[in-house]
């Protein structure tokens, strides 16, 4: 038998991703597989639950049986995944219609209801904790389900997320966390509140029962073993959602200031802090009672890497696509052909010409990023173009999906700000990458307004990191240095530490992420950028301020 080892199962939006590490966090082996969102209407998202296992038993299957692998020497599997999403499953665990996800934001008149009947405060009161009362969160959904689909609730026995979903077909057991179900339990206490759950028409018995995220919720059946090719009787953990494990493996919970930015199909940013705020300004709080050791503030944009996904596949070459025609905005790396595309584009975009082969970039120290990014003269649509004559500054607003925090808009559009007869291909990419970091810089700083926290840095996890110009980019747009995780894949990371707490292999959640986590690399921001992107920061702002108003009148 050989060295004991851990699985992380991250439910992503657009691909599951399957990691084996070992007890210090060093990766042995790693699969993905994708799948489809069905967009009905412009507001809609929803995916097809099966859809899920199937990937990930394609992705559990490659890692056991890659070279190497001792599968005896798994000692357990954590999960992680997309939220909020509902998975309304019967008792035999076939889902009774598709999943409804994150991306989702058609409970728009159920959210302005609940807003104007029952407020935040009682709804504080019910949940444990200030969720902000939007069409893409989990009251609203309930509510709408309620009104428009009686007969699909009448049918489901549990509601479920994504990653308990897979701890279901694994385990056989129904399962969840408190976090990953927040809105539909107490915070706290992991308990539904009956007067809440009549109020948006879902009866108690829908909830499944939430054990803390290191907590073992079941062992992998036979059934499962023989689907997937792991042993049987793994201890299975209950998991978090992908933006906690993705904090886990950040050390977000290892002590206050500290900022954070997961990238990914959206960006999540935020900061922890001593204590939990009284006002978190539209972001959402994590309790210290929840962490064990300090309160996190954050919030979740709608489109980061999607944007240049989006930016691809309208205007890129059909040769950047992968064979299934599919974009894996998660995933801005690795050797297929969408991920080299990628590389291209953000190439293009900040020096303003392609790769001239299909190798990922290679990592740099931070000294030799600082010096690269201080001597580079091509600074983009922003700063000045790569086109001549130089064009003015271009702002670009990721709103294609509407936007999440900290504006909590979903009839916010994408905008192109500032465009002249002299601009370039590459000044849209640039604008486009900017635009995503200025989304993160919005999050981050109304995170540190409403804490008192002043994050001297960021740590950088996610698909996104995987590209060393744009997290050069993004510490210049950012001010502040952006430290790159060792392992960028933070959903499967985290998931994997709280396994090693569940297996007994660490005493603690704090242990296990001391002893799993590293920094890579650290890009230093160019101070002589700092006053142009603080300007246009401002713009960046005030562009969606001044549209605001217009955004109605352009929905159908």
């Amino acid at each position: 038998m050989g060295q004991a080892c851990l699985l992380g199962i991250d439910i992503g939006t657009s691909s599951c991703k399957v990691t084996l590490y070992d007890i210090q966090g060093n990766l042995i082996a790693q699969a993905s597989g994708d799948y489809p969102v069905s967009r009905p209407s412009p507001l809609e998202a929803e995916q097809d639950p099966r859809d899920w296992w199937e990937a990930a038993k394609r992705a559990i299957i490659e890692v056991v049986n890659s070279p190497g692998v001792d599968k005896a020497s798994i000692k357990g599997i954590g999960l992680s995944g997309q939220t909020p999403s509902q998975v309304l499953v019967d008792r035999q665990g076939n889902p009774v219609r598709p999943a409804i996800i994150w991306q989702d934001a058609r409970a728009t008149r159920e959210a302005a209801w609940l807003r104007d009947k029952v407020g935040r405060e009682r709804l504080q009161e019910f949940l444990g904790m200030d969720l902000p009362i939007e069409p893409t969160w989990t009251p609203a959904r309930l509510l709408w389900l309620s009104r428009n689909e009686p007969g699909s609730l009448e049918r489901a026995y549990k509601i479920l997320q994504p990653k308990d979903y897979i701890g279901l077909k694994l385990t056989g057991e129904f399962f969840s966390d408190a976090w990953s179900s927040k809105g539909l339990v107490h915070l706290i206490t992991g308990w539904p509140v009956r007067e809440y759950l009549e109020l948006v028409g879902v009866d108690a018995g829908h909830v499944p029962r939430c054990f803390r995220p290191f907590e073992v919720a079941g062992y992998t059946t036979r059934a499962a073993a023989e689907e997937t090719s792991l042993p049987p009787g793994i201890p299975v953990v209950a998991g978090w959602s992908d933006a906690l494990c993705g904090m886990l493996a950040l050390k977000a919970f290892s002590g206050p200031a500290r900022g954070f930015n997961l990238s990914g199909t959206s960006e999540i940013a935020g900061v922890s802090s001593s204590d939990t705020v009284s006002d978190p300004l539209g972001l959402v709080p994590v309790p210290r009672e929840l962490t064990g050791e300090v309160a996190i503030l954050y919030g979740p944009t709608q489109c980061g890497s999607d944007s240049l996904k989006w930016f691809m596949e309208a205007f890129g070459p059909s040769a950047s696509l992968s064979p299934g025609g599919q974009l894996d905005s998660g995933r801005i790396a690795g050797g297929d052909a969408g991920a080299a595309g990628f590389h291209e584009l953000i190439r293009e975009g900040i020096t303003g010409s392609t790769l001239t082969s299909n190798s990922s970039p290679s990592s740099s120290s931070s000294s030799a990023l600082a010096s690269t990014s201080g001597s580079n003269s091509a600074l983009g649509s922003g700063l000045g173009s790569t086109t001549s004559p130089t064009p003015g500054p271009m702002i670009f607003l990721p709103y294609l999906r509407g936007e999440r925090a900290p504006i909590w808009d979903p009839l916010a559009k994408g905008v192109f700000l500032g465009v002249t007869r002299e601009h370039r291909k590459a000044d849209f990419i640039r604008a486009v990458l900017e635009g995503v970091a200025f989304s993160v810089r919005h999050v981050l700083t109304t995170a540190e307004e409403a804490s008192g926290v002043t994050a001297p840095s960021a740590a950088l996890a996610g698909g996104g990191a995987r590209n060393h110009e744009w997290n050069q980019l993004r510490a210049d747009v950012l001010g502040r240095p952006v430290e790159v995780l060792e392992v960028v894949e933070s959903g499967t990371l985290g998931a994997a530490i709280l396994a090693s707490v569940g297996a007994g292999i660490y005493e603690s959640v704090r242990l296990a992420t001391e002893g799993m986590v590293r920094i890579a690399s650290v890009y230093e921001p160019s101070t002589s950028r700092r006053g142009k992107y603080d300007e246009l920061f401002e713009v960046y702002k005030d562009t969606y301020r001044a549209l605001k108003g217009l955004f109605p009148r352009l929905c159908r």
